[in-house]
C-alpha cells in the first residue's frame, strides 16, 4: 500500500488554524462554520482538514435524512434473518470519535438541527422505536458548510421581480399570438393558433428536458447543486435576451414602414 501524499497546508490563516485544531480534538471544539460556497478555496480547506484528521472516521451528512439513519433504528435484513430486533447504527453513532460534515447547512430545519445539538450536548444517541430501547456513546466534531455566508441574497425582492417579468411575459405572449393568427388570411385564425400553442409546449418540453440534464451534468462537474442551478439560469437568461432580440427585429420593421409615405411602403414591401 502506497502512503497518499502530504497535502501542503499553511497554517498561517486562522482558517486552517482552525482545521488543525478541529483536527486534534473533534468533540471538544465540538464544530465549525465555514461560510464559503463550494469553490477551490473550500476544497483546499477540506483537503487539508481530511489530511490532518485522518484516520478518524468523516460522515456526510444529507440534509434530507431519515430519523432511522440519521439516529439508528431496526436493521431489517439483520432481524429477518436472525428472528430477533437487531439495532442498526446511524450516522451520528458511526462518527463517533470523528467529524460530521454537512452541506448546505443554511438550509437545514430547525428540527433536524435540534437532533443533532440533543446528541452533542448528551454525547450519546438514545433510540426508543420499533421494538428497540437502547443508547450508544457517541462524540464528533460538525464542520458545517453555509453557503449564504458570502453576503445575504434579497430573495424577497428577486422573487417579486421573477413574479412580475413572468407575468409580464405571459401577457406579452398572449398578445403577440392574438396579433399574429389575426395577420393574414381570414379563415386560419384557428390553425395559427393551434400552431403557437404547439410550439410553444414543444418548446417548453425541450427547454425543461435540457435544463435537467444541464443541471446534472454541472452538479457532477462541479459538485455543487448552486453552481449547477445558476448555470442554468444564466444560460435561460441569455437565450430569453436572444429569443427577444429576435422577436423585436420583426416589430420594429412594421413600424418604420407605417411611418413611411405610401409609395415608400410599397417599394419596400416590394424590395422584401
Amino acid at each position: 500500500m502506497t502512503a497518499s501524499p502530504a497535502i501542503p497546508c499553511s497554517l498561517a490563516s486562522d482558517a486552517l488554524l482552525a482545521a488543525a485544531l478541529l483536527a486534534v480534538d473533534p468533540f471538544g471544539l465540538a464544530g465549525v462554520t465555514v461560510g464559503a460556497r463550494a469553490g477551490p478555496v473550500r476544497e483546499h480547506w477540506l483537503a487539508c482538514l481530511r489530511h490532518l484528521a485522518a484516520p478518524l472516521p468523516w460522515r456526510s451528512l444529507p440534509l434530507h435524512i431519515t430519523d432511522e439513519r440519521l439516529l439508528g433504528g431496526l436493521d431489517l435484513a439483520a432481524t429477518l434473518h436472525t428472528g430477533r430486533p437487531v439495532a442498526q447504527r446511524g450516522v451520528l453513532a458511526s462518527a463517533d470519535g470523528g467529524i460530521v460534515e454537512i452541506v448546505g447547512a443554511e438550509r437545514m430545519t430547525a428540527a433536524l438541527a435540534a437532533r443533532i445539538g440533543a446528541v452533542l450536548d448528551r454525547r450519546e444517541v438514545a433510540v426508543e422505536r420499533d421494538g428497540l430501547k437502547f443508547a450508544e456513546p457517541t462524540r464528533f466534531g460538525v464542520v458545517m458548510l453555509d453557503e449564504s455566508a458570502q453576503g445575504a441574497w434579497p430573495l424577497r425582492a428577486t422573487v417579486f421581480a421573477l413574479g412580475l417579468a413572468n407575468g409580464a411575459y405571459a401577457v406579452a405572449a398572449i398578445g403577440t399570438m392574438m396579433g399574429r393568427v389575426s395577420a393574414g388570411r381570414h379563415g386560419r385564425e384557428g390553425v395559427r393558433m393551434g400552431l403557437w400553442g404547439a410550439a410553444q409546449a414543444v418548446a417548453f418540453g425541450l427547454g425543461g428536458l435540457a435544463g435537467t440534464l444541464i443541471v446534472d451534468l454541472v452538479r457532477i462537474l462541479s459538485g455543487s447543486p448552486a453552481m449547477a442551478y445558476a448555470s442554468v439560469f444564466a444560460l435561460e437568461a441569455a437565450l430569453f435576451v436572444f429569443a427577444a432580440a429576435l422577436a423585436a427585429g420583426p416589430v420594429f420593421r412594421q413600424r418604420e414602414l407605417a411611418l413611411l409615405p405610401d409609395s415608400s411602403r410599397m417599394a419596400a414591401g416590394e424590395g422584401r
